[in-house]
């Protein structure tokens, strides 16, 4: 039973028997987990303020093998949206915790995702032939990280670049890339 520590962003938190938390946090590198925080709603918790929906906390967790739920160890406070001095900002810190809660990909679909995106990126290196991109229109996001995986690329004038992640201050992995 391995012991990972990430950085992580609280989405939702459930109530688990008298004294309990089902807390379901994002990590970077893990994707979206559900975990129990045992005694999370005891007065004298070592999670207090810690477990508030979008709060950015450094997590310990305990994770088993074909387990869905990982056992808490601690969560630290990094950054909290209950330090706003606007209450209104606090309405749409809950909206955005339901809306990222609602979009991220659980764990092991995301990990399925990225090794399928890898393989598309390394096949054409792995090519015994030169690859060859013809890019016409925009080429953005996936189809731009598949062309600059190719051994040449050629576009027409009006061919236009996009990697609209960047604007969201993400990036994607460098795979194949030398």
């Amino acid at each position: 039973m391995p012991l990972y520590t990430a950085d992580a962003l609280v989405l939702r938190t459930y109530k688990l028997g008298e004294a309990d938390r089902i807390v379901v946090f994002l990590t970077r590198d893990r994707g979206k987990k559900r975990g129990v925080a045992q005694s999370a709603r005891r007065p004298r918790s070592r999670f207090v303020g810690a477990l508030e929906p979008l709060t950015e906390v450094r997590v310990a967790y305990f994770e088993k093998e074909q387990r869905e739920l990982v056992n808490l160890n601690y969560a630290e406070a990094v950054r909290s949206p209950m330090a706003t001095p606007n209450p209104e900002a606090l309405g749409y810190s809950a909206y955005f915790a339901e809306l990222l809660d609602a979009v991220a990909a659980d764990a092991d679909a995301q990990q399925a995702y990225n090794q399928a995106v890898d393989a598309a990126y390394l096949a054409p290196l792995h090519c015994a032939k030169p690859v060859v991109a013809k890019i016409r229109g925009i080429c953005m996001g996936g189809g731009l990280g598949l062309a600059a995986a190719c051994d040449l690329r050629f576009c027409t004038t009006d061919s236009r670049f996009r990697m609209p992640a960047a604007r969201l201050g993400l990036g994607y992995g460098a795979t194949g890339v030398s």
